[in-house]
């Protein structure tokens, strides 16, 4: 009798405990010592519940999955926090449940108070802890057309301004990202770069994710957070929901964060580096009343510009770029291309390239794929950059002659999802567009 619960009669049954339970909004239990429920609220039945039967003298070792070391932890120890476990009789989409148990241990009681939650899809993907260090450098970025060598230049040379926030800008797939992370590297090679493309925040909860929040006593960090001491890079920064824009300029003026549902100042400071489209600035030239980008926020990210040049504009770097691409994204071990034949290098620099470096490295990859004798030709180059009436020595204008914008829209998109063996994530990315927006083309398709 000594190591069971020694209440009066009915525990369950007393209105002090019913309305205790009942108040809170989290899975509630009481057990005896040896793990059999004698108590729970309604949010608990429904999670332990199992063919309808009430969840009273059952044994947590029900639905607790193989979890013997956890379940002595729990009757035996004084406490027990935000440890995850996996829950035998889901009810929901959660991958786990996440526990807290306390002791009762007095003249009275013996046994312990067991609190858990769902932590559901989207609370796993708002772990942050996403922070690495960069493995770009400036090595990497090679080129010798007179535009891009001024665009390396002048972020070499903001290595030595660790607190200045820079703006990167330049059309999709010119390669801003890798620009961002070798000036990132260069400043600070152990400081931590905190990656957010914010073209996919309407995914997810925006405030939690970046901010942080506070969650029945759980503190949950956000990106601002975690970059404390470091980088935070901010892809499409262009496309910021606007009512985030305002906590991002209260963030930068006062370098503190108050997370969701919380009270408690945050001391976090952090440099940004952020990727746009050009029409960013182009908005700004132009006084657009209509702009979604606080003025005041773009020119606290903005203190220096860079401007990457679009492939287009170095075509002399195309055959250096193509050497690289085949040297480094080899994508299988039967990839055996080493070199490209001078017609085929010829159509690479005359082709317009609206996808730049990210087109250019996808149209390479599959050629590479299917060549033969390591050698790519005119052959193994897509139709849409060879143009339909090719005979070896067209211009650009004639390689365009006979193909409509979406017919090359689709045959570009149509090669990158064969190229990635249909990975709507992998080609959104290569694509340079976000995953919904691929996702709602296809669609249209079918």
């Amino acid at each position: 009798m000594a190591n069971s619960i020694r209440s009066k009669p009915t525990i369950e049954a007393s209105s002090l405990v019913k309305t205790m339970l009942s108040m809170v909004e989290f899975g509630l239990v009481i057990t005896d010592s040896y793990g059999t429920i004698v108590a729970a609220n309604e949010i608990a039945q429904r999670l332990i519940n199992n063919n309808n039967n009430s969840p009273k003298q059952q044994n947590i070792r029900s639905f607790i999955k193989d979890c013997g070391a956890l379940i002595d932890q729990i009757l035996s120890s004084k406490t027990l926090k935000n440890v995850e476990f996996e829950f035998v009789n889901k009810t929901s989409d959660a991958s786990s449940l996440r526990i807290n148990a306390s002791l009762i241990n007095d003249a009275s009681l013996s046994g312990s108070f067991i609190a858990f939650s769902f932590i559901t899809a989207s609370e796993e993907a708002l772990k942050p802890d996403n922070a690495y260090r960069s493995k770009n450098n400036f090595d990497e970025l090679i080129g010798q057309n007179h535009l891009f060598m001024a665009a390396k230049e002048r972020a070499q040379s903001l290595c030595t301004e660790p607190s200045m926030n820079i703006l990167i800008m330049g059309d999709s797939g010119v390669g801003k990202t890798s620009f961002a992370r070798a000036i990132c590297n260069g400043t600070a090679p152990n400081a931590s770069l905190v990656a957010c493309n914010c073209s996919t925040l309407h995914l997810i909860d925006p405030v939690e994710y970046l901010f942080g929040s506070m969650n029945h006593g759980k503190a949950t960090r956000g990106l601002l957070e975690i970059a404390n001491g470091g980088t935070l890079l901010l892809g499409n920064i262009d496309e910021l929901p606007l009512n985030l824009q305002p906590l991002f300029v209260r963030a930068l003026d006062h370098h503190e964060i108050v997370r969701d549902m919380d009270f408690k100042i945050i001391p976090t400071k952090f440099r940004i580096i952020a990727t746009a489209s050009t029409k960013l600035r182009s908005c700004f030239a132009l006084n657009n009343e209509k702009n979604d980008f606080l003025p005041e926020l773009f020119y606290r990210i903005a203190q220096d510009e860079i401007m990457i040049p679009s492939l287009s504009q170095r075509r002399n770097d195309i055959p250096l770029l193509s050497k690289q691409i085949l040297m480094n994204h080899r994508p299988s071990k039967h990839s055996q291309a080493t070199t490209i034949s001078d017609s085929a290098l010829q159509v690479l620099t005359k082709y317009s390239w609206p996808g730049n470096i990210r087109e250019l490295e996808i149209v390479l990859t599959s050629a590479s794929t299917i060549c033969r004798n390591n050698i790519i030709t005119t052959h193994d180059l897509p139709d849409y950059v060879c143009g339909d009436n090719y005979a070896g020595q067209a211009d650009s204008q004639s390689l365009m002659s006979n193909i409509n914008i979406a017919q090359m829209r689709d045959k570009h998109i149509a090669s990158v999802l064969q190229s990635t063996g249909n990975n709507v994530s992998k080609a959104a990315e290569i694509l340079g567009i976000g995953r919904s927006t691929l996702y709602k083309y296809l669609k249209k398709r079918i």
